[in-house]
């Protein structure tokens, strides 16, 4: 004799909760738990989620193809000189998985559940759907996962399981929706629907991807119902079937059911029927409005075949057979889960411009007119009067190019060509669109360009290895649209677009900004990413390289690093790497004084510094990391100072940077000069040895060391060096009051030598930048392959302030 359908959801209900408590008496082993706790998930929750959703089982194929890509673990080096690594691929929580059937099953669909939401949201709305469960069945409330904890084990899957494409799953759910959304439209559909299906308009043109699908994320009805039910579904099949009304996340629905665990989904959207599976369905998803969101459990007759229309037929409601046997529905005490949208890093920009509902034609003249755009803004455009398409055809031909940033156009290109994923560029199309501005129909879209323009400017910055190597990386598809001008310095380009714009491109802490603000998605916040020097989220990093630089030339101002990983000591997983404290010690010093309130301190006894092995510490959820420098001042007493590699960049971001020469000096005639000047107030000339060179009788007057006895303990020199100069007392003054009023003695250059020591250039670098605060002064690097001849040449009479050079 059957047993009564409420007796029988009684033991269901039963059965849920008891695996709860009899999961926690199987822990692994004391190293296993520690593991897993390093890498920010928990054990104890990880159990009891697999007892809820671990016993759903996963559909064959995406099983394998899931199993392939995640279960290699690799590690990557991103600095010599300390222990932190980037971890890819399975974690301890991914590697247990794979031998363990629940475990595996909780995984991959925690993991398609993240890429679809905002984490936060979706771990809150998950203990409150376990608590419901649990209470609803008399369980104890403590085998309830708490919140932190359910968090951190969401995050361990999205980082652990990064390499699997949710992101192509998802968007083919959603291309087959919209695809026979515009067949039912022109009436060519197969399945015929009773209601005429009824279109929304914007701007004229009919809209085929409702909300309903393009937002994903579950209404908590849904999500708790799927929770308790889905295992029912498929052991009992011919017993069981779910009506489920959504205002949101239908793709979701489809990903999660259908291609997850290989279960058969209609969609009705305006009495269009989409069907996913071969088979029979068993759950029907139908789009409503958010007052009628609800979830439905029923049992079908016995004996009889069960089709869902004639189950929804108004002739079978009155039917106690037909009766619903479980009801969710929204209520003001539902929590509300906040979709996350991304796309992959290739064909970001076109996804972006899709979402605009725009035509293919439209996004191909979107795409190159944005290319167009950056080419524009990157280039000095007042050099030259020809027109824009000339003027553009004609940079093509040339290797060098005059700027604001040093991107080379083949760079902004071959971004551009990744961004909107074109098989190839059309510089015609580019050459047309080039300093010209866009079609008044781009406005009425409400296409955001100038955060495309910047998003273009920041895939250029990315090394190219890496921009080829990082293809998949899911980035948040909100940001496109919610950044605003102060995140980029680029205006709104609209219909008062102007080629006089003087908008500067995103430089490299703002492109490393928008980056962090991609990847990181809702979590992202200024004074989260404003200390860090490697940022990671969605199981990606992004990092600057002065982690692995000795020198301060070794420090890349054009471009940042994007790598698979997250950051790892010891096995303890960290979301960032930022400065430690960096607090300036009290040590003696020596000054240059250009102007009674403006002065340039310098270390004599620098060139001894060393560096020392970094300092690292934790600090909540990432890594703190200080680079000491040791250095004896005058011979005497050990002085330490501290910088953050954070910092360092943005001290070589501050000094500009002289580029290699072409000519053939020895500069080792340099280092024997240098040794040997020793005068004080006199001018000295250097044996230059290019005719140009010596004719034009560059002088350098010695400001330190201000004795000859000093030069045995003291290599460091600071002089004055300039055409015509005057006697060195004239440039150096005192607290006495005085001031240099005279323009021309300004315009000189002042040059530090530190000798060829890294660590004392990274010193010297750093107080030549903190004097330059109010821009009193520019600071401008040589570069080690520059002479001091070509040097001398091109910055004298270059600008109007003082420069101070770092030798």
């Amino acid at each position: 004799m059957a047993l009564p359908a409420q007796f029988q959801l009684g033991l269901e209900l039963t059965n849920i909760v008891n695996p709860l408590s009899q999961a926690l008496s199987a822990l692994g082993s004391l190293a296993l738990v520690d593991a897993i706790k390093k890498s920010g998930s928990d054990i104890i929750t990880e159990m009891k989620l697999a007892s809820l959703i671990g016993r759903h089982r996963i559909d064959d194929v995406i099983k394998f193809h899931f199993r392939v890509l995640v279960a290699k673990a690799d590690q990557s080096v991103i600095s010599r000189y300390m222990d932190i690594v980037l971890e890819s691929g399975s974690g301890p929580t991914v590697q247990e998985a794979m031998k363990n059937p629940a475990l595996f099953s909780m995984v991959i669909q925690l993991s398609g559940l993240a890429f679809a939401h905002e984490d936060e949201s979706l771990a809150s709305a998950m203990v409150e759907a376990i608590d419901r469960i649990v209470r609803e069945s008399g369980g104890d409330t403590g085998d309830v996962p708490d919140y932190v904890s359910l968090l951190g084990t969401l995050r361990a899957c999205q980082q652990q399981t990064a390499a699997f494409q949710w992101a192509a799953l998802y968007e083919a759910v959603e291309q087959k929706i919209q695809r026979e959304l515009r067949i039912q439209d022109r009436g060519e559909s197969q399945h015929h629907s009773k209601r005429g299906a009824k279109r929304r308009k914007v701007n004229e043109q009919l809209i085929f991807d409702p909300t309903s699908v393009s937002d994903r994320g579950l209404p908590f009805p849904i999500l708790q119902g799927l929770v308790m039910w889905l295992h029912s579904l498929q052991r009992f099949p011919e017993h069981r079937f779910l009506h489920l009304r959504c205002d949101s996340g239908i793709s979701t629905v489809v990903v999660w059911c259908h291609q997850i665990l290989g279960l058969g989904v209609t969609v009705s959207i305006n009495g269009c029927e989409i069907y996913f599976g071969d088979g029979s369905s068993n759950i029907l998803v139908e789009e409503t409005d958010s007052q009628h969101v609800n979830f439905t459990l029923m049992d079908p007759r016995d004996g009889v075949d069960f089709a869902w229309r004639e189950f929804l037929s108004p002739s079978l409601d009155s039917v106690d057979q037909h009766e619903p046997l479980f009801v969710l529905v929204k209520d003001d005490t539902s929590p509300v889960i906040s979709f996350e949208s991304r796309a992959s890093a290739c064909g970001y920009g076109r996804k972006a411009l899709q979402q605009a509902t725009l035509s293919e034609d439209e996004v191909k003249y979107c795409s190159h007119w944005i290319i167009a755009h950056s080419i524009f803004m990157s280039r000095d455009y007042k050099a030259s009067d020809q027109s824009g398409e000339d003027k553009f055809n004609d940079w093509l031909k040339k290797e060098e190019f005059l700027g604001l940033v040093d991107l080379s156009i083949n760079r902004l290109v071959g971004a551009g060509q990744f961004l909107f994923a074109l098989d190839q560029v059309d510089s015609e199309a580019i050459g047309m669109c080039y300093g010209n501005p866009p079609k008044l129909w781009q406005m009425e879209k409400q296409i955001n360009l100038a955060n495309l323009v910047a998003i273009l400017f920041t895939f250029a910055r990315i090394q190219e290895d890496d921009l080829e190597n990082c293809s998949t990386m899911a980035l948040s598809l909100k940001i496109a649209q919610s950044m605003q001008k102060d995140d980029h310095g680029i205006g709104t380009i609209g219909k008062r677009f102007s080629s006089n714009d003087n908008a500067s491109p995103p430089d490299l802490v703002t492109s490393f900004n928008i980056m962090a603000r991609l990847l990181a998605g809702h979590v992202y916040y200024d004074a989260y990413v404003k200390p860090a020097v490697l940022v990671s989220a969605w199981g990606w990093s992004i990092f600057f390289d002065s982690v692995d630089s000795i020198d301060p030339e070794d420090v890349s101002t054009n471009s940042m690093r994007v790598i698979r990983g997250v950051p790892s000591r010891s096995g303890i997983r960290k979301m960032r790497i930022i400065d430690g404290p960096t607090g300036l010690p009290k040590f003696p010093i020596k000054s240059v004084f250009l102007d009674i309130w403006k002065r340039i301190h310098y270390f004599p006894g620098v060139s001894t510094a060393k560096k020392l092995r970094p300092q690292i510490g934790q600090y909540f959820d990432a890594f703190q990391i200080t680079q000491n420098f040791n250095w004896k001042y005058m011979n005497g007493a050990d002085q330490i100072h501290k910088l953050g590699f954070r910092e360092m960049v943005e001290l070589c971001i501050k000094a500009a940077r002289l580029p290699a020469c072409r000519c053939d000096t020895d500069n080792s005639r340099f280092k024997i000069w240098m040794s040997e000047f020793c005068e004080n107030d006199e001018g000295s000339t250097f044996p230059f040895q290019s005719t140009a060179h010596r004719e034009s009788r560059y002088l350098f007057a010695l400001h330190w060391p201000s004795k000859t006895a000093n030069v045995a303990f003291s290599p460091e020199r600071v002089f004055v060096a300039g055409p015509d100069l005057k006697p060195i007392s004239y440039y150096f003054r005192t607290f006495r009051g005085d001031r240099i009023t005279d323009p021309q003695g300004l315009s000189n250059v002042w040059v530090f030598y530190t000798s060829d020591n890294p660590a004392a250039r990274w010193l010297q670098l750093d107080d030549m930048c903190n004097s330059c605060e109010d821009d009193a002064f520019e600071v401008i690097m040589r570069d080690s392959r520059t002479c001091l001849e070509c040097a001398s040449a091109y910055l004298l009479g270059r600008t109007p302030k003082p420069i101070l050079l770092l030798l």
